[in-house]
């Protein structure tokens, strides 16, 4: 009875969530009548809100399903199929209507990972990368922004997630192969969710549901698959063929715990980096007793010295150029090597005047140099930027 009821629950729900599919795709009104049901929810949503949120719900959803709004909407879907669910029982006891409307979210499914797929396999969602994203820095990304950016950086890599989520629709047509289908759309699925959550993308909700969607149609199956993985005859082994695999097993999972943990607490943790951390922009530069001003136009000059993790730093010139460096940091020097390039290598001596000024001198290519480098204290957007349940509008830059 509760398997049922949860059933149709889900089901009403999501059919709530994928309405009006397939109404929208008959050609000619498909627009007309896409339009209206959005007219009517961006209505009914903040008429329905207005005792219960303090402020205006903004009806904006280009670029997100993350808003206010879509979140009050999924409220009212819950609300709906919580109602329409108690009738449902009460009046169909021979679940009649349950199988057309798992057709329903099955070919609800199809749809949308058709639609998703064939935007990757012809490289729309994320188009080659920009002119100005190119000469965008990294720092200035959103998260969102770097998702994108990571996407459309390979069409190759996008058109194949596509071809997966493509075969997962092709898959869910077919009765026989509805499963499979499923199984295949909760794997891509899964790993669109985990990146819409990871690089806060403003299509949580939205990409949440359709892994819902294919759960839901894989869920009927649940008992056989588990019977499948879990409860076939086990085969025998004998005892010492146990322990070894137990020891090896062991053996690899505490090297390899122990070494990473290792790594990280030296090299990663914040409280093991450089001494010298942050970005030091180049405000003078003598070279043999002579100014070089800070221009575009001379672009071998330094621009930045940025230290991080122990043991290394770079160099950015005024033409972006990026030159890493070995780097060993005492008391009074830091001794710099190219890790390209062998003869690239100099020590200077160092003095803190104050928290925020580094002062360098020594040779440099056999030439005298003295610097003043200020700390940048900007906040980067692609660290900074956190997680957002709500998203009012996409942060894709």
């Amino acid at each position: 009875m509760f398997r049922r009821i949860g059933f149709r629950f889900l089901a009403v729900y999501l059919a709530l969530y994928a309405l009006p599919f397939p109404l929208e795709f008959i050609p000619g009104v498909g627009p007309w009548i896409e339009q209206r049901w959005a007219s009517m929810w961006s209505a009914l949503v903040p008429w329905l809100a207005k005792p219960f949120v303090s402020k205006p719900v903004v009806v904006v959803t280009a670029g997100s399903s993350d808003t206010t709004f879509h979140y009050l909407q999924i409220v009212c879907f819950l609300l709906i199929a919580a109602i329409v669910t108690a009738i449902w029982s009460v009046l169909d006891r021979r679940r009649f209507l349950d199988p057309y409307l798992y057709t329903y979210i099955r070919f609800a499914l199809a749809a949308a990972m058709f639609w998703y797929g064939i935007q990757k396999v012809i490289p729309a969602q994320f188009t080659p990368l920009s002119l100005d994203r190119l000469v965008q820095t990294y720092g200035s990304s959103s998260p969102m922004g770097l998702l994108w950016t990571f996407m459309g950086a390979s069409p190759a890599y996008e058109m194949f997630g596509g071809a997966a989520e493509m075969l997962a629709a092709v898959l869910l047509l077919w009765r026989r192969t509805t499963l499979l289908g499923a199984l295949v759309a909760i794997g891509v699925m899964s790993n669109v969710v985990a990146l819409n959550l990871c690089f806060d993308a403003s299509i949580k909700t939205y990409a949440s549901h359709v892994l819902l969607m294919a759960v839901f149609i894989a869920a009927p199956d649940a008992r056989k698959l588990f019977e499948f993985f879990f409860r076939r005859p086990p085969e025998r082994a004998h005892a010492a063929s146990i322990v070894v695999c137990v020891a090896v097993v062991a053996l690899f999972v505490y090297d390899g715990v122990s070494q990473t943990v290792a790594f990280y607490r030296g090299r990663i943790s914040l409280a093991h980096r450089s001494p010298l951390r942050g970005v030091w922009n180049v405000d003078v530069l003598d070279v043999d007793g002579v100014a070089r001003p800070p221009l575009v136009t001379d672009a071998m000059r330094w621009r930045r010295v940025v230290f991080d993790y122990q043991g290394q730093s770079s160099i950015f010139l005024m033409n972006d150029q990026r030159n890493l460096y070995r780097t060993k940091i005492d008391t009074k020097s830091i001794s710099f090597a190219n890790r390209y390039d062998p003869n690239d290598a100099f020590a200077l001596t160092y003095l803190r005047p104050d928290a925020k000024t580094l002062q360098l001198d020594g040779r440099v290519a056999g030439h005298a140099m003295h610097a003043v480098c200020k700390l940048d204290e900007q906040q980067f957007l692609l660290t900074s930027r956190g997680f957002h349940w709500i998203n009012e509008r996409a942060i894709n830059r």
